[in-house]
């Protein structure tokens, strides 16, 4: 089972590069759990790509972070099956605590991958086909067990402690 949700967590992560900010069919082909882990890895690189190579790019990527919260907004409004209708929500929810992580960032001046702001965050990536999940100094391997397709809780400042 294990190794099914790493394959479709990897090839969802994959689908999800080449589709930029419109992704309903994306959304639609693959399982919750898998698109919040490969847009939770995907959003650590990129703004970590920020933070190392052009600060100011941190504001394009807010810009494409209130694009795709757009893109989901009108696909909210469309039919969708039960199931579809809680992995969209589930992920905007992780796609709004994503937008205001950047907006702290940006606000905040960060400037640095070693800033305590940016250390502090759960962040995804993908290692030698490896999901590993950091957090100021822990380190953990993604485990790849089934989660199903539940419910997030809202992040908010008191939640993120």
């Amino acid at each position: 089972m294990k190794d099914v949700v790493k394959k479709k967590v990897l090839a969802c992560r994959h689908d999800l590069a080449n589709c930029g900010t419109k992704r309903e069919k994306w959304l639609k082909i693959h399982p919750g759990q898998a698109c919040i882990t490969a847009s939770q890895i995907q959003w650590t690189e990129e703004v970590e790509k920020s933070l190392r190579d052009n600060v100011l790019k941190l504001r394009s990527d807010r810009k494409k972070q209130h694009l795709v919260l757009k893109n989901f907004t009108d696909m909210i409004k469309k039919n969708l099956t039960r199931l579809e209708r809680i992995k969209l929500v589930s992920l905007v929810t992780i796609e709004i605590h994503a937008r205001d992580v950047i907006n702290d960032l940006i606000k905040n001046q960060i400037k640095s991958q070693s800033a305590f702001e940016w250390q502090q965050q759960l962040r995804f990536y993908c290692r030698r086909d490896e999901i590993v999940i950091e957090q100021a100094i822990g380190r953990f391997w993604y485990g790849c067990e089934y989660l199903g397709n539940s419910g997030r809780l809202v992040i908010t400042p008191l939640t993120d402690r």
